[in-house]
C-alpha cells in the first residue's frame, strides 16, 4: 500500500496521471481509510478523465473526515468535475458535514491558531520570494529574518499557551489549519520548547489528534539540534549563514 501511494505521488508530480489512477486504484483495493490518500486519488482520477471515481473518491474521502470546503472549491485538479450535477451534490454533502464538525469546535483556539497562521506562513513566503529577487544577504531578506524571529516568539507563546491549557488539538477541535498550525510553531521554535512538546506530539498521533509526518519532521529536527543523526532524512539545508527553520 505505501509503495503504491509513494509510487502514484511520483507518477502526479510528472504529470502521468493515467498510470498514477491506476497505482492509486490498486492502493486503494488494500486500503482505503486515509482521508487525504482518498481525496489525492480523487484529482489524479479526475485529472485522468475518470469522473466516476473521482466523484466516488471525493465521497469516501469527506465520509472519512475531509473538511477543507475552501481547498476542494479552489482545486485545479478538480476544474473538470465543475460542470457535473454531482459536484453540487459534494459541496454541499461537505458543507453539511462541515456545519455539524464545527458545533464541536474550540472557537476561541481556532481562531487564534489561524492567525498564527496568517503570521507565521505570511511572513516565510515573503522571505522565500525576497531570497529569490534581492538575494541571501541582502537587506530585506536579513529585515525579513528579524521579523520572523520576533513573530515565532510571539506565536510560540500563544501555542504553548493552548497546548498547556487543552492538550495538542486535532483537526476535530480547530480544523485543518488550527492543527496544522501547532505543529509548524513547534517546528519553527527553539530545541528547549521542541523538546518539551515532542512527547506531547507523539501520543498525539497515536491519538489521531496529528499526522505521523509532522512527528518525523520534528524529531529528525530535534535529532540534529542535539547532535544525533536523523531517523528519516527530511531536514536539509544548503545555506549555512540561514538556518532551515525559516523553509518550512
Amino acid at each position: 500500500y505505501t509503495r503504491l501511494i509513494a509510487q502514484a505521488d511520483s507518477l502526479y508530480r510528472v504529470k502521468d496521471y493515467k498510470m498514477a489512477h491506476e497505482k492509486y486504484i490498486s492502493a486503494l483495493k488494500i486500503e482505503h481509510k486515509d482521508k487525504s490518500v482518498l481525496y489525492d486519488a480523487a484529482c489524479v482520477a479526475a485529472l485522468a478523465g475518470d469522473e466516476k471515481n473521482a466523484f466516488k473518491f471525493l465521497n469516501l474521502s469527506i465520509d472519512r473526515g475531509w473538511s477543507n470546503l475552501e481547498h476542494i472549491k479552489k482545486d485545479s485538479d478538480l476544474n473538470s468535475l465543475h460542470n457535473s450535477e454531482q459536484w453540487t451534490k459534494v459541496l454541499n454533502k461537505l458543507k453539511l458535514q462541515l456545519d455539524k464538525i464545527e458545533t464541536n469546535y474550540n472557537k476561541e483556539a481556532k481562531l487564534s491558531l489561524e492567525k498564527v497562521y496568517e503570521t507565521d506562513q505570511g511572513l516565510r513566503l515573503e522571505y522565500i520570494a525576497a531570497q529569490k529577487k534581492d538575494g541571501f544577504k541582502s537587506k530585506k531578506v536579513d529585515s525579513l529574518v528579524k521579523l520572523m524571529n520576533y513573530h515565532d516568539s510571539l506565536n510560540t507563546a500563544t501555542v504553548t499557551q493552548i497546548l498547556n491549557k487543552y492538550g495538542w488539538l486535532g483537526e476535530d477541535k480547530v480544523g485543518n489549519k488550527g492543527n496544522l498550525t501547532i505543529f509548524l510553531v513547534i517546528q519553527h521554535a527553539n530545541l528547549k520548547i521542541q523538546q518539551k512538546y515532542l512527547p506531547m506530539l507523539r501520543t498525539a498521533v497515536k491519538k489521531g489528534n496529528a499526522k505521523a509526518s509532522s512527528l518525523a519532521l520534528l524529531e529528525d529536527r530535534v535529532a540534529l539540534r542535539e547532535g544525533r543523526k536523523q531517523i528519516y532524512g527530511s531536514q536539509m539545508s544548503s545555506v549555512p549563514d540561514h538556518p532551515e527553520k525559516y523553509y518550512l
